[in-house]
């Protein structure tokens, strides 16, 4: 008998060699048992991120807005942008955009 030949059990047909259904198995069960490991760890870190300074910060209200735009020909538009409590009026669309002029939010009383 040629070593490193293991039989599962006794086979009486000659030139046929029991299988051994087990033998895969352990390998199976090792990359399953890792697999799990490498998930818990990038869970475990995901978690602990979140409660230190790496976690991206909530979002806040957004403080520049697109209003309204106008289309005034078939390339340039007329956008009205707003930052906190300011308006500024662009041009877009020609050789250069243009800042039109700022306005208030409050209109004076």
């Amino acid at each position: 008998m040629p070593k490193g030949v293991r039989f599962a059990r006794r086979c009486d047909t000659p030139g046929r060699q029991a299988v051994n259904l087990f033998e895969g198995f352990g390998s199976f069960l090792t990359a399953a048992v890792a697999l799990a490991g490498i998930v818990g760890v990038i869970v475990l870190l995901g978690r602990a991120l979140r409660l230190t300074s790496f976690a991206r910060p909530l979002r806040t209200a957004r403080t520049l807005t697109v209003k309204e735009t106008l289309a005034l020909d078939s390339r340039r538009r007329l956008h009205l942008i707003q930052h906190g409590g300011k308006s500024v009026l662009l041009l877009t669309g020609g050789e250069n955009d243009v800042v039109v002029g700022w306005i208030d939010a409050d209109p004076p009383a």
